[in-house]
């Protein structure tokens, strides 16, 4: 495909109307992210999965603001996708993130692990920060109790 020709059709290609923008940020696209989703979610499933959010890299120029920046990644400008995969590496479902208001509770909290156990009989574990704890924290261990405790056990 010649560049001109590949130009031209980047320039008329449309998946949305922009008169119907919701504020969504991924609006423009948001049917053919719907598509994908939904052939991901026909595949038979795996009875094993990790939910985990995964950075697609990006060189363009013409995103705005929808790159996310994370400090510690060797590549800091990327898009964001929290996706459900199973132990295979298969891809079942994925949330791309648009923001602070994409979801309110999908990180490790009480909550999510207390509705996974006793609502879907599902056994989940994860990273508890203390900041997601709601009071919980005096019963845990601090941070530097837990590393001294460890190096008092290696040099033993």
């Amino acid at each position: 495909m010649t560049l001109k020709k590949f130009q031209q059709i980047r320039r008329y290609i449309h998946f949305n109307d922009n008169l119907l923008d919701d504020g969504d940020r991924y609006f423009k696209v948001r049917p053919l992210i719907e598509k994908v989703r939904a052939n991901f979610l026909r595949v038979p499933h795996e009875t094993r999965f990790s939910i985990d959010e995964m950075m697609v890299p990006y060189k363009g120029k013409k995103v705005g603001n929808r790159k996310q920046y994370i400090k510690s990644k060797p590549r800091k400008w990327n898009y964001k996708i929290f996706v459900r995969a199973g132990v295979s590496g298969f891809i079942y479902d994925f949330l791309v993130y648009g923001g602070e208001d994409t979801f309110r509770y999908f990180f490790t909290s009480l909550e999510l692990i207390h509705m996974l156990r006793y609502n879907m009989c599902i056994f989940s574990l994860g990273t508890i920060r203390s900041n997601r704890l709601r009071g919980a924290e005096q019963k845990l261990i601090p941070d530097k109790a837990l590393k001294k405790k460890a190096a008092d056990l290696i040099h033993e």
